[in-house]
């Protein structure tokens, strides 16, 4: 029954939403590490869920959290500070937190996180587009090295304001 919920993808009720939920919460707690990192990746688990598979044993379920479309910034953060070799996938999340994305390479970023990242600065299009620009370069440089922070700084006059 689960996994036909799982893999159900036309409209739902609520208490079809709920039935996958638990299912996900379920497979956090009790399923094989395939299992986890399923759920991890599937955007539909709850938030509680995420925080439970962001502390896993296998690396590879903390991987998946941070591949998941709807995982908050504050569980991208907790990834990063807690496991350096996922520190700079975190960070070319969408969501991320702007400084942790500042710490990344610039190479490491897709064009989403980028647009996401001028968003949430509240840029203009020009802005935005002249650091796509810089992130062609960057590729095709091969610049492993340069920072979104730093080419932010070049571009748009300094890093992002702290609250």
């Amino acid at each position: 029954m689960f996994t036909r919920l799982l893999e159900f993808g036309g409209d739902m009720s609520d208490s079809d939403a709920s039935l996958i939920a638990a299912e996900l919460m379920y497979l956090a707690r009790e399923g094989s590490a395939t299992d986890r990192a399923n759920a991890a990746a599937d955007p539909r688990v709850p938030l509680e869920g995420l925080w439970l598979l962001a502390r896993d044993s296998d690396p590879g379920v903390r991987g998946a959290v941070v591949l998941n479309p709807e995982v908050p910034a504050a569980v991208l953060e907790a990834i990063a500070a807690a496991n350096d070799d996922l520190r700079e996938k975190a960070g070319t999340h969408p969501n991320a937190p702007l400084e942790l994305m500042e710490s990344v390479p610039l190479i490491w970023h897709t064009q989403r996180s980028l647009v996401r990242y001028t968003e949430r600065q509240g840029t203009s299009g020009h802005t935005r587009d002249e650091l796509l620009s810089a992130w062609s370069q960057a590729h095709s440089r091969s610049d492993w090295t340069t920072t979104l922070g730093q080419t932010w700084t070049v571009i748009a006059g300094g890093p992002h304001e702290k609250p």
